[in-house]
């Protein structure tokens, strides 16, 4: 989930046994910056491991373990989702109602879809961009029968695909 800590573990090892109070640094490409940033280091315990915590992680970020000697782990990539929600409140006179789509920590201009239940999978309405406070409204008419919809966060490059719980609209 986008904004919490991420914990890294890695494992060193030399001629096929641990390597204890060896450095290990942690190295971080978000999808927002071009280049490596280091974000931590950590000395190897009795079984070669160390865990590295990076907080606060909101874009999609690559990350890259060193060692002694040159030594390096793969390429690990973490895909960030943030947050989605919908609430819903009745227009006066039955005119229908508002469904606003809040994600605080996707950007502006991303895009949200509002989905309906259609009782054999989730069918695509419409979609709105977020604006400036995170936020995107559907106007939903009043029908004679109850209906469930959903948001969805579409994937960006900086972030992953993420889906609201859904909120029922009651028959009027």
């Amino acid at each position: 989930m986008a904004g919490t800590a991420v914990l890294i573990t890695g494992r060193l090892t030399g001629q096929g046994r641990s390597v204890r109070g060896a450095t290990i640094s942690l190295f971080e490409r978000t999808a927002a910056q071009p280049g490596w940033r280091p974000v931590g280091h950590e000395t190897t315990g009795a079984g070669g491991s160390a865990v590295l915590t990076v907080s606060d992680l909101t874009t999609n970020a690559t990350f890259l373990l060193t060692g002694p000697d040159g030594v390096h782990s793969q390429r690990v990539l973490v895909v960030v989702v943030p947050p989605v929600s919908v609430s819903l409140v009745s227009r006066p006179h039955g005119r229908g109602d508002v469904l606003t789509a809040t994600s605080p920590l996707a950007a502006p201009g991303d895009a949200i879809v509002l989905q309906i239940w259609s009782g054999a999978g989730w069918q695509s309405l419409r979609a709105r961009r977020l604006d400036s406070a995170g936020q995107a409204t559907f106007l939903v008419r009043s029908r004679p029968r109850e209906r469930v919809y959903r948001v969805v966060l579409r994937a960006t490059f900086v972030h992953g695909r993420s889906v609201s719980s859904p909120v029922l609209v009651p028959a009027r």
